[in-house]
């Protein structure tokens, strides 16, 4: 069975309570930072690393950029075919807010590796609802997002192993990861033109 693709969901605490950074996608949902695995499917652990570390840099428009994935958790979508893998990590709370000012500066150009998610949200586990097929579950703001399928199947088998978010978040035996503020340029294309360009002056968060 060969990886299509894999993702990371970073987890970090805030006043006792256990949240997890989503970033919503092109259906309004909340879903993991991750994509597929350039070239063919592969079982190599390292391009299945390299793969979700580059799309949660991507897809969190630069702020979030870890160098490994040492200290992870992984869990496998499994399809008669292949699977994707998506990793749970632990971070240090970050200013979230320079998501947004990232985010503007790639839309003024067209659609790119930097500007495929519309805003990120922060959601708060111990408010986790399920509704039929669907879970819900609400932001730091209190709003009620419904989850992507890829993050929505992973937390359906942590809940049935662990009942709650928090058991799960107290069994993980990985360290937190401290990462640093940092001001990078980022080098890009537009994926329809290939238009090449350049952004000066990322707020990014680098371990």
């Amino acid at each position: 069975m060969k990886c299509s693709g894999a993702g990371i969901v970073p987890i970090f605490i805030k006043e006792n309570k256990v949240y997890i950074v989503t970033f919503i996608d092109r259906q309004n949902m909340a879903s993991d930072a991750g994509g597929k695995i350039d070239g063919d499917h592969t079982c190599d652990d390292k391009i299945i690393k390299k793969t979700a570390l580059r799309e949660l840099f991507e897809e969190s428009s630069g702020l979030i950029k870890l160098q490994s994935l040492k200290e992870s958790v992984s869990y496998d979508i499994k399809n008669k075919d292949n699977f994707y893998r998506l990793f749970f990590v632990i971070i240090n709370k970050i200013n979230f807010k320079h998501f947004d000012k990232n985010l503007n500066k790639f839309n003024l150009y067209k659609l790119n590796p930097f500007n495929e998610m519309y805003s990120i949200k922060l959601l708060d586990m111990e408010t986790i609802k399920f509704d039929k097929k669907d879970i819900l579950i609400n932001t730091i703001e209190d709003e009620i997002v419904k989850i992507s399928y890829r993050l929505k199947f992973v937390l359906y088998k942590v809940m049935r192993k662990f009942k709650t978010f928090q058991n799960f978040y107290s069994s993980l035996k990985i360290k937190k990861y401290i990462l640093k503020k940092k001001i990078i340029d980022i080098e890009s294309e537009e994926y329809d033109s290939n238009k090449k360009f350049k952004i000066d002056d990322i707020v990014c968060y680098k371990s």
